[in-house]
């Protein structure tokens, strides 16, 4: 049965996972410069463009293993989120509160925490 007091963290798991840096190149009949990722995938998928070449030019074993600390943070951040939503219940109401406020103003920080 589970304990809402007793918390998993996959501490381990960051550690055996590995990344990739990749690099794709193609040729597409539009212009994907305004585009995202997603977008670019349909088109690519319709027919619309095509990928020539999808290279690794880099691996890390671990996330401390990035070197790009921008990329590095996004990955921590995204684990973060993984394991908040793996142990939803047993994060303490007034928290979760504040974890619900937060996603519903986009992120922004609050500003009566600021204060202090």
């Amino acid at each position: 049965m589970h304990s809402p007091d007793k918390l998993v963290l996959p501490i381990d798991s960051a550690d055996k996972k590995r990344y990739y840096k990749i690099q794709l190149r193609a040729w597409a009949s539009f212009d994907p410069s305004t585009m995202d990722l997603l977008e670019i995938a349909h088109l690519v998928e319709r027919g619309e463009g095509l990928v020539t070449a999808i290279e690794v030019v880099k691996t890390a074993d671990g996330i401390d293993a990035i070197d790009d600390v921008d990329v590095r943070e996004r990955f921590e951040s995204i684990e973060a989120v993984q394991r908040v939503m793996a142990n939803i219940r047993g994060i303490p109401k007034p928290l979760l509160q504040k974890l619900y406020s937060a996603l519903n103003r986009g992120g922004d920080e609050d500003s009566t925490s600021q204060a202090a």
